[in-house]
C-alpha cells in the first residue's frame, strides 16, 4: 500500500482528506467478537503468567468469563451498571474485563497505583456497582467509599474477611452457565466501555469507547487463520487495563489471536529475562519504561530473533533514544505512532510496507501517515488558519472512530465548529504526509505517564503570601513533563525550596517540581488581550533561558 492508495486528491484547502474504510463490524458488538474469538482459538495459549510461567488456553479462560458473568448477573449487574476493574495484570485480569462485557455493564478501571486523589475524583464521576481490587488498593478503597458515601461493594483477588472473594465468583453455576448468552448491543455506536482521562482543568473525565471503535480496530489487526500447531505471537506489555494500549491487547488477545504475556511493576534486568524467556514478538512501553531499557546493558550475546516490533505508547520519545533503540535492536521495527484515547487507535501510523519502514529509518521521529477513514487539518489555534506542509499547528481529526463524548461530562469545547476533535498537540507534517509531533498545547502535564494539572500546583504554590504569581509549565525529557514552577515574587521572604517543599508535602511524589521554581519579573510574563497567560511562550521563554 502507498500513500496514494490512502490520501485524496488535494483540493487546494490544505485539509487532508482520506478515502473511505468500510472495516467488518459485528453488529452484535464486543461481547460477541471476544466470546467467538475464545471460542474459535480454544485450544491455543491465551496468556502466560511471566513470573511463575504459568499458561492457560482460552478455553480455560472462556470458562472462568462466563462462570464469572453469571455470578454477576446473580449479583444484580445489568447492562446499565458500572463496574471498575481496579487490578494490576494476573490470569483473572482479563477474565474480569471479558465477564463485565459479557454482562452488558461498562467496565471504568482503576489505576491501582494512582494517588488517592484521583481515585476518589473517578469513583465519584462513575459511582460503580462493584470494584473489583487486588489486596493492597482495599484500605484506601473502602476509605473513599466511605467519604463518597457510595453503595459501591469491593470483590477482592484475594484472601478478604470483610469482601467478596473473587474465587467464590468461579464456583460452578451448570444451568447458568449453560443457558448463558452474552449481552447483544442494539447499537454499535452505543458506548461500550468508559475509559479515565484528565481534562485541562484536572476534572477526570470519562471517555465513552463505542463497540464501533473496538471492533473497528480489531478488523484491521486480524491476522491470516493459522495451522492447527501452529504457535501464537506474544506480545508484552506491563499497562494494566487502565490504558489504552492494556485494554486494546486484552481484546485483541482472542480475536486476532495472540499470546498475551502478563507483567506488573517493570524492571529492567526483568524484561531482558521475558523477551527471551517467552519469545515475544511484539512489545509496548511506556516512555519511561524505553528509556530505561535503551540506557541499559543489553546483555551479553543475547538475540532476540522473535521480536518483530517494539512500541513505545503514551509519549513523545527523542531521536537519541530511538536512533539508540534501533542500534540496540537492528532486526526489529522501533517505532511511536499516535493516537488519544477519544479516537482508540485511530489517528497516525506508518505504512507498512518496505517504503514505509524505509521512511521510518530516514525520519525516526516521525508519528506515521493518516488512517483511511479520517479527514485531518493542521490549524493555526489563534487564527484558526489551516496551514499547510511544515508548519506546526493544532492537529484536528474528523472520523467515525470518534468517542461518544465524556460521561456526566460536556465536551463541547473538544471539537472546532466543522466538528473535528481538537487534539491539543501541536503537530506539523512534510510533503509526504509524514507527520511530526512538536509539543502540546494543552496544560495538562504528564510526568511517568501521571496526569499533572498545572493548576491544581499553581493552587498550592499561591497559598504562600510572598507570591504573586505562580504557573506550571513542563519542560521536555524522555520520562515526561519535567514539572518547573515559574513565580512572581511580591516579596523576597520565600525561596525555591521552600516552595518546592510545600508542593511535595501535599502531592503525590509524581506531582513534585522536579524541574525547580523559576523566579522572574511579571514583565517577563507574555499574556493575552483578556489577561491569560500564554503558556506556550513562557514555557519558550524559560527554556531559552535556561
Amino acid at each position: 500500500m502507498s500513500i496514494e492508495d490512502i490520501i485524496e486528491p488535494s483540493n487546494g484547502d490544505n485539509i487532508i482528506r482520506t478515502k473511505e474504510w468500510v472495516p467488518y463490524v459485528n453488529p452484535n458488538g464486543v461481547a460477541h467478537e471476544i466470546y467467538a474469538g475464545l471460542k474459535k482459538n480454544k485450544n491455543k495459549c491465551a496468556q502466560i503468567d511471566a513470573v511463575s510461567g504459568v499458561s492457560e488456553t482460552f478455553h480455560a479462560v472462556l470458562e472462568r468469563s462466563v462462570r464469572v458473568a453469571c455470578h454477576l448477573k446473580k449479583m444484580g449487574v445489568t447492562p446499565k451498571d458500572i463496574l471498575t476493574p481496579c487490578t494490576t495484570n494476573h490470569l483473572n485480569t482479563s477474565v474480569i474485563l471479558y465477564a463485565i462485557f459479557f454482562t452488558g455493564a461498562k467496565p471504568a478501571s482503576l489505576d491501582p497505583g494512582a494517588p488517592e486523589e484521583d481515585k476518589l475524583k473517578q469513583l465519584q464521576l462513575v459511582k460503580p456497582k462493584y470494584i473489583f481490587a487486588t489486596p493492597e488498593c482495599v484500605p484506601k478503597l473502602e476509605i473513599i467509599i466511605e467519604k463518597l458515601s457510595l453503595d459501591t461493594k469491593i470483590v477482592v483477588f484475594g484472601e478478604t474477611s470483610k469482601h467478596i472473594f473473587f474465587d467464590d465468583l468461579l464456583t460452578p453455576l451448570p444451568e447458568e452457565e449453560k443457558n448463558f448468552k452474552v449481552y447483544t448491543t442494539n447499537n454499535v455506536f452505543d458506548t461500550a466501555m468508559i475509559v479515565f482521562s484528565s481534562g485541562t482543568t484536572g476534572s477526570p473525565k470519562g471517555i465513552c469507547i463505542t463497540h464501533y471503535q473496538i471492533l473497528a480496530i480489531l478488523s484491521n489487526q486480524k491476522r491470516p487463520l493459522q495451522k492447527p500447531d501452529e504457535e501464537l505471537p506474544v506480545t508484552m506489555s506491563y499497562a494494566s487495563l487502565v490504558w489504552t494500549s492494556g485494554i486494546m491487547l486484552s481484546v485483541m488477545s482472542p480475536v486476532i489471536p495472540q499470546t498475551k504475556l502478563l507483567c506488573s511493576n517493570f524492571e529492567v534486568e526483568k524484561t531482558w529475562t521475558y523477551l527471551e524467556k517467552y519469545k515475544v514478538s511484539v512489545t509496548f512501553f511506556a516512555p519511561q519504561d524505553f528509556l530505561a531499557l535503551v540506557r541499559s546493558d543489553k546483555p551479553s550475546g543475547l538475540e532476540l530473533p522473535s521480536l518483530k516490533m517494539i512500541a513505545p505508547a503514551g509519549g513523545a520519545v527523542s531521536l537519541e533514544t530511538l536512533t539508540k533503540a534501533k542500534i540496540m535492536f537492528p532486526t526489529t521495527l522501533v517505532f511511536q505512532a499516535y493516537s488519544q484515547t477519544e479516537l482508540w487507535g485511530f489517528g497516525l501510523i506508518p505504512l507498512y510496507t518496505p517504503e514505509g519502514f524505509g521512511e521510518l529509518a530516514r525520519k525516526p521521529t516521525s508519528t506515521g501517515k493518516p488512517m483511511k477513514g479520517g479527514i485531518y487539518k493542521v490549524v493555526d489555534p489563534e487564527t484558526e488558519e489551516v496551514l499547510g506542509p511544515n508548519k506546526p499547528g493544532e492537529l484536528r481529526i474528523k472520523t467515525k472512530m470518534i468517542m461518544n463524548g465524556y460521561y456526566k461530562t460536556g465536551c463541547r469545547d473538544r471539537f472546532d465548529s466543522e466538528g473535528f476533535l481538537k487534539t491539543g498537540d501541536i503537530m506539523y507534517y512534510d510533503e509526504d504526509y509524514t507527520f511530526f509531533f512538536v509539543e502540546r498545547q494543552k496544560e495538562m502535564l504528564r510526568y511517568k505517564m501521571c496526569a499533572v494539572a498545572p493548576t491544581e500546583l499553581e493552587a498550592i504554590i499561591v497559598q504562600h503570601p510572598s507570591v504573586e504569581v505562580a504557573v506550571v509549565l513542563g519542560l521536555p525529557s524522555d520520562e515526561g513533563d519535567i514539572i518547573t514552577a515559574v513565580v512572581v515574587k511580591s516579596n523576597d521572604n520565600v525561596t525555591a525550596e521552600e516552595l518546592e517543599q510545600l508542593v511535595a508535602s501535599q502531592v503525590d511524589d509524581r506531582k513534585r517540581l522536579r524541574g525547580g521554581v523559576k523566579f522572574i519579573s511579571k514583565e517577563e510574563i507574555p499574556f493575552t488581550p483578556s489577561g491569560k497567560i500564554k503558556r506556550r511562550l513562557l514555557r519558550q521563554y524559560i527554556m531559552e533561558k535556561n
